[in-house]
């Protein structure tokens, strides 16, 4: 199974190469404004998802003419990618540094030449890596970097999960388990501590971005006049605070490209991600990436919000204290996010009668331990009767040069190590060695012969990706440490949380999920889970549990919001 989809270059479609002289008086033929919208318009629409990439691809490609349109067409129905939204990102900071300057247009003129720039930045990052680069999981470690990177701004943001995950880790507070002191020294709870860092209430902050989610959705929109804001009823205080934190001028985001070859470091486009909204000189905003939005709202963003503004009281500057309140904020996500996973498991695989699945890393220290030491063990194991899943858990998102495509084999050894091979490989054998001698002391019933392992880390939407190059390299490490040798074990894997919610929904549907999950790191242990489960007919549907929490949360934006109008019409 290849989850890997190559992206068209300019020799396939236009059949000819454009080298970057030419494309840079592609894009001097063009107004800023009009490229970023045509550019914007794009990704917006892959971003929504309907209709299907294909669909979508097919439509903007339209504008060709001759055997160019032709051979795009052929392109999409044979599964080609022609607009993937990470060389459209490229196209966007390309267009900032070389565009002159000009308003966009209402219509798709000069869209032929911006699908022309597009595909020829396609040609020249496709082009052979070096020959004596050396390798990494079987890979040029180049080439092994960027698939890293675009895996992680491939992917499209949907808001039903986010929102749902919002709810769990800042609108509902801090979970039973994690450690009040903790909470205390971090200084409150997750929502409160965004308002003080940001100076926006979050439930605002949120509400703003569905708005923008919402009229993206229902009419296409992606520039709004400043009024816009004004119209929501949200408080002008609120929407500035709003804007600071999410949008960037045009003129500082052409400073910043300027300084950044587009194809030098093609895939970081942190800055980007971090401020998704640009602002142009008559005063109206225009969403660049409409994913990027919603992650800037609801993703992982925030966090990054809250620790820096915790550090600068820890300390003054960019430093983490230990002890300080940024590390405790950090810890407690962390505990959060462990929570979440527990909670996911335990509706997976509930307990029938007096029978328990799902035993917890408490569980295991009592069963094991002694009075003066805890066995090292991972946090969950799952009993599937002939078979045990051994599950961790880890927050810790990819670096900046593992997300950005530019990190070196140790900087990618340094983060197989963090989330898979090192101590997290560890723990997962010793927990194998405890249930295959002592599992009566857990779960008071012996080892049934033959019973097989399934060894996986779970790691948020940013985090370590699973792929051919990562599965080889965990490998290769694990042998060479003699670590999770049992042929009893599966492959050690990774799946994201929202992967972790699919099964859930596949449970609900009937499917068994540890059969699922052991077939998969039996069969495509280098492939991503969600790619293996689309690609075996399982249909990858949201749980019930993500659909009621969106539900109910986006009835609580639509009041406040109208809440908000009613108040600001009295007034």
């Amino acid at each position: 199974m290849n989850f890997i989809s190559s992206y068209c270059n300019g020799e396939e479609i236009l059949g000819e190469v454009i080298d970057r002289p030419v494309r840079e008086q592609l894009w001097a033929g063009i107004p800023v404004g009009h490229a970023l919208s045509l550019l914007s318009g794009m990704l917006r629409d892959l971003d929504l998802g309907d209709p299907p990439v294909q669909a979508v691809e097919a439509s903007w490609t339209s504008a060709l003419t001759g055997p160019a349109r032709k051979r795009a067409l052929d392109a999409v129905m044979a599964g080609r990618r022609l607009l993937p939204p990470q060389l459209l990102l490229v196209a966007l900071k390309e267009a900032l540094r070389y565009c002159p300057a000009g308003a966009a247009r209402d219509d798709l003129s000069d869209l032929d030449l911006v699908l022309r720039a597009v595909w020829s930045i396609g040609d020249e990052l496709g082009q052979v890596h070096d020959d004596n680069e050396p390798l990494w999981g079987g890979i040029k470690a180049s080439l092994a970097a960027e698939l890293m990177a675009n895996q992680y701004f491939n992917v499209t943001a949907h808001p039903l999960p986010l929102i749902a995950r919002t709810q769990a880790t800042w609108r509902g507070g801090w979970a039973p388990s994690v450690d009040p002191q903790l909470q205390a020294r971090a200084g409150g709870q997750p929502a409160e501590l965004f308002a003080q860092a940001t100076g926006c209430e979050l439930d605002a902050f949120l509400g703003l971005a569905t708005h923008l989610w919402v009229q993206a959705e229902q009419h296409r929109y992606q520039s709004f006049p400043l009024e816009f804001f004004r119209r929501t009823g949200i408080a002008q205080a609120a929407v500035e605070r709003f804007l600071d934190a999410t949008s960037v001028s045009l003129s500082d985001l052409q400073r910043y490209a300027t300084g950044h070859d587009a194809t030098e470091h093609p895939w970081d486009f942190n800055e980007l991600r971090l401020r998704p909204i640009v602002r142009f000189p008559d005063g109206s905003v225009q969403v660049i990436r409409l994913g990027f939005v919603l992650e800037r709202a609801f993703g992982q963003v925030p966090e990054f919000d809250v620790r820096n503004y915790l550090r600068g009281i820890d300390s003054g500057k960019d430093l983490t204290v230990k002890g300080g309140r940024e590390e405790a904020f950090r810890l407690a996500l962390n505990t959060q996010f462990e929570h979440s996973v527990g909670e996911i498991l335990r509706r997976i695989f509930p307990a029938t009668g007096h029978l328990r699945r799902v035993y917890t890393e408490n569980d295991m220290w009592h069963a094991w331990g002694t009075t003066s030491s805890k066995p090292k063990v991972c946090d969950w194991v799952v009993d599937c009767g002939d078979m045990w899943l051994c599950l961790d858990a880890t927050n810790r998102r990819l670096s900046q040069p593992v997300a950005g495509g530019f990190a070196s084999p140790a900087e990618l050894d340094r983060e197989v190590n963090a989330v898979l091979a090192g101590r997290k490989a560890s723990q997962v054998a010793s927990t194998i060695r405890h249930l295959t001698q002592q599992l009566p002391r857990l779960a008071g019933r012996n080892l049934p012969p033959g019973t097989r392992f399934v060894p996986l880390i779970i790691t948020p939407e940013d985090g370590l990706p699973c792929n051919p190059g990562v599965h080889r390299r965990v490998e290769e490490i694990v042998a060479a440490t003699g670590t999770l040798q049992t042929s009893r074990a599966t492959p050690l894997g990774v799946i994201t949380l929202s992967e972790l919610s699919l099964l859930e929904g596949a449970a609900e549907d009937g499917f068994n999920v540890g059969d699922l999950l052991h077939r998969w790191r039996s069969r495509n242990p280098g492939v991503p889970l969600q790619n293996f489960l689309d690609g075996h007919n399982v249909p990858l549907r949201r749980p019930k549990w993500e659909t009621d929490t969106f539900g109910r949360v986006m009835d609580e934006f639509l009041e406040q919001m109208t809440h908000h109008q009613s108040t600001r019409t009295d007034s």
